[in-house]
């Protein structure tokens, strides 16, 4: 197949949501298909190291806050006709758009489409004001969907909330568990029991609630360091309350290249991930996993369906400050515990490889070419605005499942 992955956010911005397209494109490339990813332009200059004739980018992104994390929208004029020149001259078999309820890259791909349509839902949140207001208007390009895929039931709750009509597969998030299990230990980080962070500084991480549980920690092991790989809009606020610390027990390294994060893994004792909520999955805690690390993570929705029962990691309510130093010191000071809590999430991270995932994928494919070119309604009471998107759309023809 020739499959056109959609997405607002991809390299050079960092998170999950570039982390999965980018794999999820090797691994059905690896399986034979034509993969092509449609996103939108960071600049000239931050888009160049990242750039392939598989790469097309449409509109420039516009960064901004929202969800206690940074989101990107696409801008730009005459993104609609060139969407639909691109379509054209493609002919995608399969369009799969990540995050098609957030405008604007998918919202014009979706009306322009005149292919098979899936999308997958990464986002968990408690209520948006935004999406609520927008719902209305949402529904003519969520109705194109032929197939929805959540990363995980809170992903699913969270969009069902506003788009409840439809049927739903859970495709989880991958890892690339032989890369992070191939990790070397940093020698500027030996001989000291190290705790690692990765993220981004931004609220709903929870880096703050470390970085107030950490002094906890020394006082039970006076020799322990923090390194916290990632950046964010709040980094110069830590860099200013932690003063003195900084560069010496605790260090920021920014963000680093993704083929040494493995690295910072190996180079740890344990992987804190304190978030605070709305985190759907917690890509974070696979690559801790595949690195064989003891896990201390906030008890949340996202983070509880990924630890389960693996014994992989201690789970604390977020915001307990004193429970997430009682948790690291506990595995800290054990190392027979934090051997087999490495070993328990080496292998319950198995599941979560790529190929188990894009096969996962590809089934979804295959049911929704079944389904071409019927549509589905999105929102009970507003059927009728999907009558709207009849303008948008040109001329379709069904494609068999075994095209």
């Amino acid at each position: 197949m020739k499959i056109g992955l959609v997405s607002e956010s991809y390299y050079p911005a960092v998170g999950g949501y570039a982390e999965h397209l980018h794999n999820l494109a090797v691994t059905l490339r690896q399986r034979g298909h034509t993969v092509k990813i449609i996103t939108t332009s960071y600049g000239e200059y931050a888009d160049a190291p990242f750039n392939s004739p598989d790469i097309i980018r449409v509109g420039r992104s516009f960064n901004f806050h929202k969800n206690g994390s940074q989101s990107h929208l696409a801008y730009g004029w005459g993104m609609s006709k060139l969407l639909r020149n691109i379509l054209a001259r493609e002919r995608f078999d399969v369009l799969h758009l990540h995050s098609p309820e957030q405008p604007m890259l998918n919202w014009l791909v979706l009306v322009n489409s005149d292919t098979v349509n899936v999308g997958t839902f990464h986002a968990m949140y408690d209520r948006s004001l935004p999406l609520g207001m927008a719902r209305p208007l949402a529904a003519i390009p969520m109705s194109r969907l032929h197939a929805r895929i959540a990363v995980s039931p809170a992903a699913q709750a969270s969009v069902s909330h506003y788009f409840p009509e439809g049927e739903w597969h859970t495709v989880p998030n991958g890892v690339n568990v032989d890369r992070f299990a191939a990790g070397k230990p940093l020698p500027q980080f030996a001989g000291r029991p190290t705790i690692l962070f990765v993220g981004n500084f931004v609220i709903r991480k929870g880096l703050v609630n470390l970085l107030e549980a950490f002094p906890l920690v020394q006082q039970a092991i006076p020799n322990v360091r923090l390194v916290a790989v990632g950046d964010g809009q709040l980094r110069k606020r830590y860099e200013k309350q932690l003063g003195m610390a900084l560069g010496r027990d605790i260090i920021f390294t920014g963000r680093v290249p993704a083929n040494q994060l493995p690295n910072y893994y190996a180079s740890a004792s344990v992987f804190c991930a304190p978030s605070t909520g709305r985190e759907s999955f917690g890509i974070v805690l696979l690559e801790a996993m595949a690195a064989g690390l003891p896990i201390v993570a906030s008890d949340i929705e996202g983070y509880r369906q990924v630890l389960a029962t693996t014994g992989a990691a201690i789970t604390v309510p977020p915001h307990d400050i004193k429970g997430l130093a009682r948790g690291l010191i506990t595995i800290l000071q054990d190392p027979q515990a934090a051997a087999a809590m490495g070993a328990a999430g080496r292998a319950a991270v198995e599941q979560y490889r790529w190929a188990n995932v894009a096969t996962a994928v590809e089934k979804v494919y295959v049911e929704a070419r079944q389904r071409f070119p019927a549509t589905q309604p999105v929102m009970l009471g507003w059927r009728w605005l999907t009558k709207l998107a009849g303008k948008f759309r040109r001329a379709v023809v069904p494609v068999r499942a075994d095209e």
